[in-house]
């Protein structure tokens, strides 16, 4: 190849390069740009009922603060339309689901990881002399949040659950503070679906159930790794208590509304922004409090006190 064209090559790969980081950062370099479900590329806030029916969605219309998004590019994922299949794969999760849990195992450490739950909060609820009420904590990772939830909410029975054995040994931190750990909770090792499952199974009364800051998986393909996109999605609605749900992409939480008011029936859900100013305190989480940092807008999604539906032994096999 001669020296000419590798020089053009060159400025070409420089071009696109800087390109891509005036245009939306590294974020964008990685993930793609967002798209619509026609493949065209969207960009901004929608009209949620023109775009998705979804006119049961209460949602305060705020724009996104300026700016944060050129300061800090690497955390920002362009806005777009909510998933055309969001619908569609709510409702075959739904339908599915015992066929599902049928051909599903639940792994053994699992079964231990609940079992262990459940000997902490019987300990919990003899020495409080009742039966406190559980927030279950899911993708808790370190237990930051676990450990905050518990110490706002100390008549309250609170479980962290990650599956990630390595993030939870990073919890000692709050072991070894000057306060000591928090009596009124426990972190379990556990894949969340057969947590979750185990818990609706044996009638677990849920109060509060917190999802914060989930993996997004933001390529248009990946959709169906999301929580609501998950075949065990309709348990964490059937488990019943109030569920509420952060992230940095609002588009998710769009999606997430959506699927809950197709298969749950739920027409209440309410997306607002977090404001949080430079009060580290008030982050919850360390992913949290990384967005508070860098300014990045955050989001949060809350179901109103959703009924318990029975697990259904008949159906599991």
């Amino acid at each position: 190849m001669s020296r000419c064209v590798l020089i053009a090559l060159s400025l070409v790969a420089h071009v696109h390069f800087s390109d891509a980081f005036l245009v939306g950062g590294l974020a964008r370099t990685y993930w793609g740009s967002a798209r619509g479900s026609g493949g065209e590329r969207v960009s901004g806030r929608r009209n949620m009922a023109r775009a998705t029916g979804a006119t049961v969605l209460k949602s305060q219309q705020t724009e996104a603060p300026a700016g944060p998004q050129e300061r800090h590019p690497i955390y920002w994922i362009d806005e777009c339309e909510p998933h055309e299949m969001t619908r569609e794969l709510a409702r075959k999760n739904e339908q599915y689901l015992y066929k599902f849990l049928n051909h599903k195992g639940i792994a053994p450490f699992n079964l231990d990881a609940f079992k262990e739950a459940e000997r902490a909060y019987a300990a919990f609820s003899r020495e409080a002399g009742g039966e406190p009420p559980i927030i279950i904590d899911s993708c808790c990772g370190t237990g930051r949040s676990t450990y905050n939830l518990a110490r706002e909410n100390p008549t309250s029975f609170v479980v962290g659950v990650d599956k990630s054995e390595v993030r939870l040994n990073r919890n000692r931190i709050f072991r070894e503070s000057s306060n000591g750990p928090a009596e009124n909770m426990i972190l379990v090792r556990a894949n969340c679906i057969d947590f979750w499952r185990l818990i609706w199974q044996a009638g677990w009364k849920i109060d509060r159930h917190f999802i914060l800051y989930p993996n997004p998986y933001p390529k248009p393909g990946q959709h169906f790794l999301r929580w609501h996109g998950s075949p065990a999605f309709p348990i964490l609605l059937k488990m019943g208590g109030e569920i509420e749900v952060r992230a940095s992409w609002r588009t998710y939480l769009e999606e997430m509304a959506i699927a809950a008011e197709e298969i749950g029936g739920v027409k209440d859900a309410v997306i607002e922004p977090l404001q949080f100013g430079k009060n580290l305190e008030k982050a919850i989480s360390n992913f949290e409090r990384k967005y508070v940092l860098a300014g990045q807008p955050i989001y949060r999604l809350r179901f109103p006190r959703l009924q318990q539906i029975p697990f259904d032994s008949s159906r599991n096999e």
